[in-house]
């Protein structure tokens, strides 16, 4: 089914719909990925580089999907300023060095970070008005094996902002060197929050809105290690709030995983199954189908990394559809693929 949007799109293949909902001047398309059904994610992005005239941004932590990396190509041949910001350790990694040698070998140029902490971005913009971002790694990997999500946002603000962040890593300021350009954008009465690590405190963020979870909590994530993000939440759930979530199950063996302690104190947090590869999300749904609804979603994980040491991106919505969206997903696969 191929739905021309006006508004918001939600392409799901957990929940197999797509909903169109009129919204002047703006535009979120969220996909998600149901492994190892790729929902065509991968194309999501290749879409936003192939809509660009003028420049495309890319930061990316890894990169080895030749979709994605030919349109690169594609468009640095049609005339499109192609700037491209990769982790320095997949980089120069077997198995991804040659994709990025294919762009510089074909006139882009590539810069990476220079230190232990990641850049963990995974975002692209395209003429400075549409960005696309989420938990999705442009690679073979995260495209076919791992459960991710990704939106698009077609508004030139929130793309402002992420261009800001690329041009600080773009001039060599990674980490605590760049500056801050997070900030509120007001999206057709939708207010976005764009906040990026570790200049930003992240996880201070949200907790706050973990806070603000009167009603229901759902949440998909990989490595989940932070206590006060889940202390934020075994007290909603001590509140009487309906707090559910899936744990990758690898990630919820770890020695510091939040995934026992939040079990103990009697929040339901599951853990993955039936995956080829991982359960790859970080977002959490809070109040949907009730007031006061957002949404949580970017690259960082919930960690003290993400917070105090990688390049991260975090989006906080204020909209209902998006956030029910992404409740919706969440409760598909805590239902079908998961257990205890």
């Amino acid at each position: 089914m191929k739905l021309k949007p006006i508004g918001l799109v939600v392409l799901a293949a957990a929940l197999f719909v797509v909903i169109s909902v009129p919204t002047a001047w703006c535009q979120f398309t969220i996909t998600y990925n149901n492994p190892p059904n790729n929902n065509n994610i991968h194309l999501r992005v290749r879409d936003v580089i192939n809509s660009a005239n003028s420049t495309v941004e890319f930061a990316v932590m890894a990169l080895n999907n030749v979709t994605i990396r030919d349109a690169l190509v594609a468009a640095r041949n049609r005339g499109v300023n192609v700037r491209v910001v990769t982790d320095r350790h997949y980089r120069w990694l077997s198995g991804y060095q040659h994709h990025y040698d294919h762009l510089v070998n074909n006139g882009i140029v590539v810069r990476t970070d220079n230190r232990t902490a990641h850049m963990h971005h995974k975002f692209v913009v395209a003429d400075g008005a549409r960005v696309i971002t989420g938990s999705m790694n442009f690679t073979d990997s995260c495209v076919n094996n791992n459960k991710n999500n990704m939106i698009r946002i077609d508004n030139a603000g929130v793309a402002a902002r992420f261009r800001n962040e690329f041009n600080e890593m773009w001039a060599g300021r990674f980490g605590t060197s760049k500056a801050n350009v997070s900030g509120n954008n007001t999206v057709s009465g939708t207010t976005v929050r764009t906040i990026f690590a570790p200049r930003a405190a992240i996880r201070n963020e949200i907790v706050s809105q973990v806070n603000t979870g009167t009603s229901n909590i759902w949440f998909l994530v990989f490595t989940f290690t932070s206590p006060e993000i889940s202390n934020a939440m075994v007290a909603r759930h001590n509140a009487g709030a309906n707090v559910k979530g899936v744990f990758d199950a690898w990630q919820a063996s770890g020695q510091w995983s939040r995934y026992q302690p939040m079990r103990s104190a009697g929040v339901d947090v599951r853990r993955s199954q039936g995956y080829p590869g991982l359960l790859h999300d970080k977002f959490i749904a809070i109040n949907g189908m009730s007031t006061n609804p957002k949404a949580i979603t970017g690259s960082a994980n919930f960690t003290a990394a993400a917070d105090t040491s990688n390049d991260e991106n975090v989006l906080i919505i204020h909209n209902a559809t998006v956030t029910n969206s992404y409740r919706g997903n969440a409760i598909w696969h805590y239902n079908n693929r998961s257990r205890i």
